[in-house]
C-alpha cells in the first residue's frame, strides 16, 4: 500500500484555468440560444408547411 502511496505523491495535480467557470457558463448559455433558435426555427417551419397544405386544399376544393 505505501509503494501506491510513494508513487502518487510524485504526481502534480492538474492547474485549472481560471476563466473555466466563464467559459462553460457562456457555452451553457450560448447552448440555450441556439435551442431557442431551434425551437422557433421549427414552428415557423411547421406553420409554413400547415399553410401551403392548407392553401392546396382550398384551391382544390374550388376548382371542382
Amino acid at each position: 500500500m505505501q509503494d501506491y502511496e510513494k508513487l502518487f505523491s510524485f504526481l502534480n495535480e492538474p492547474k485549472l484555468p481560471e476563466n473555466l467557470l466563464d467559459k462553460i457558463m457562456f457555452r451553457i448559455t450560448e447552448e440555450k440560444k441556439l435551442n431557442v433558435l431551434k425551437k422557433k426555427l421549427m414552428i415557423f417551419s411547421l406553420g409554413t408547411a400547415f399553410s401551403v397544405v392548407a392553401l392546396v386544399f382550398a384551391l382544390k376544393k374550388n376548382k371542382f
